[in-house]
């Protein structure tokens, strides 16, 4: 959530809030002279709060699947999470994210591995970010508004 929190609002908290099932943003973003609303979900990713995700994942057109360079578990995590949203949408973008790169001393996943994974799992791209310091946030989204504007250009 602090990620899309980083992004809508420009700033990012400590304090660590749980997302309770679902909590909705949106953001105007405006780029190659488009301007678009986006819509954004955040899903809690707990075990408890699975059976509402399908509502959320059936008919998505992108997603952002995180894990913490500093938590291999995490990086472990997410082929389930790949899994679950392709069974409710196939042909939704993906984009996976390494977060927290502003960590790099306690680094358990190297770039590589998550570059290897985003290629296996046939997701649109890979990025690593930093909530923290903000570093690729924006870049991020607009990486995926570009994907979803038109599905078929080149999107670096």
């Amino acid at each position: 959530m602090e990620f899309v929190k980083r992004f809508v609002q420009g700033s990012f908290s400590q304090d660590k809030l749980m997302t309770v099932g679902m909590e909705p943003f949106s953001k105007n973003v405006c780029f190659d002279g488009n301007s678009i609303i986006l819509s954004i979900w955040v899903v809690n990713g707990e075990d408890r709060f699975k059976v509402m995700s399908g509502m959320f994942f059936r008919n998505t057109d992108g997603a952002f699947i995180f894990y913490d360079i500093t938590n291999r578990t995490s990086f472990e995590n997410v082929d389930r999470w790949i899994q679950e949203i392709r069974s409710f949408e196939p042909q939704a973008s993906i984009i996976l994210v390494g977060n927290k790169n502003d960590l790099i001393d306690q680094r358990e996943v190297t770039i590589k591995e998550g570059e290897e994974k985003a290629n296996k799992l046939g997701l649109f791209k890979f990025i690593e970010t930093s909530v923290l310091s903000g570093e690729n946030i924006e870049d991020a989204f607009l990486l995926l508004a570009k994907k979803l504007v038109n599905p078929y250009a080149e999107v670096e």
